[in-house]
């Protein structure tokens, strides 16, 4: 479930995924390198979730367009209008791999553990939990577009072979 909840506020990292962050990234930086670390790589992701996002976009409008235009046969229409959701889908996942964190986020998770570390620690467990989750929602969305956008073209070829006027 906090999959789920992270698509609406930062996500928090378990302690185990901050270990293995831990030995994946080695921890004798200083905390300042590892904030900038941090931000250039979740910099990395939204300009790349970016770019899927142009490419979902493309993808919305010429599933809307058959789906307005041809008339088709029910089967091809149900499998457009599933193509169509699903591309929606991937836009809300690139959207939300562009999320800017702003202060309130940070007060919350500073205010969620008063004593137990100060905020610029708070603050880099804050942004390594945005990284580990944009990389994950960056890779699904990237390996369920390439699919989609292979289903599309195929659903497009099937549909140019079987309506012909």
């Amino acid at each position: 479930m906090e999959n789920f909840f992270a698509l609406f506020r930062p996500y928090r990292i378990t302690l185990t995924e901050s270990e293995g962050l831990g030995k994946r990234l080695g921890n004798s930086a200083s905390d300042t390198s590892q904030i900038q670390n941090f931000e250039t790589k979740i910099a990395g992701i939204e300009t790349k979730s970016g770019i899927l996002l142009t490419h979902v976009s493309m993808m919305i409008a010429i599933s809307g367009i058959m789906l307005s235009v041809q008339s088709l046969q029910p089967m091809l229409e149900w499998l457009l209008t599933l193509e169509l959701v699903a591309y929606l889908s991937l836009a809300v996942i690139c959207i939300r791999c562009q999320y800017q964190l702003d202060t309130s986020d940070f007060d919350k998770m500073v205010a969620a553990n008063p004593k137990q570390m100060p905020p610029r620690h708070s603050y880099i467990k804050v942004l390594a939990g945005e990284w580990i989750y944009r990389e994950k929602l960056f890779r699904f969305a990237f390996r369920a577009l390439y699919l989609l956008t292979c289903l599309l073209v195929m659903t497009v070829i099937f549909s140019l072979i079987t309506n012909k006027r």
